[in-house]
């Protein structure tokens, strides 16, 4: 089953830079609601970045609190903006929904205590489930699941 995702717009902040159209407001993203489900709570996110660039995928410190998620022993670290943050893992379900069809899966997803603008949905727990087509023309992502994917599909 194919979730479908167009990109969504991100306005500028500023004149825009000489890479996009002299009169753009905004950027296009591959942004996708997203919730992430602990122990005791959820957190259900507007937009979240599909990033095949990213190692982990992350999500905020604060919020492995507020849903309850024990971290795991090992704990790694990532540069965001030049900076080193730590990462705290825990296992969590994460629940991609396009309104019609939901896809829910356990993952191992990293905590941060960087202050980045969207969760990014990388490779591990997520991306590394699923086969995706960026479609930049027309501004749409297509997603499906792989034959390692380790959820259902309802």
């Amino acid at each position: 089953m194919t979730l479908r995702f167009p990109y969504q717009p991100v306005e500028l902040s500023g004149p825009p830079p000489p890479s996009l159209p002299p009169n753009a407001t905004a950027r296009w993203r591959p942004l996708v609601p997203v919730r992430v489900v602990g122990v005791t709570s959820f957190r259900s996110y507007g937009a979240a970045v599909l990033d095949s660039g990213s190692d982990e995928t992350l999500f905020s410190l604060p919020v492995a609190e507020k849903i309850g998620v024990p971290f795991l022993p090992h704990a790694g670290a990532h540069i965001y903006r030049g900076k080193t943050y730590s990462i705290q893992y825990a296992q969590v379900h994460l629940e991609l929904t396009d309104g019609n069809v939901l896809w829910s899966w356990p993952a191992v997803v990293g905590f941060s205590e960087a202050k980045f603008r969207y969760p990014l949905l990388g490779q591990a727990g997520c991306l590394e489930f699923m086969d995706v087509t960026f479609k930049g023309k027309d501004r749409l992502v297509l997603l499906e699941t792989n034959d390692s994917y380790p959820g259902q599909v309802s």
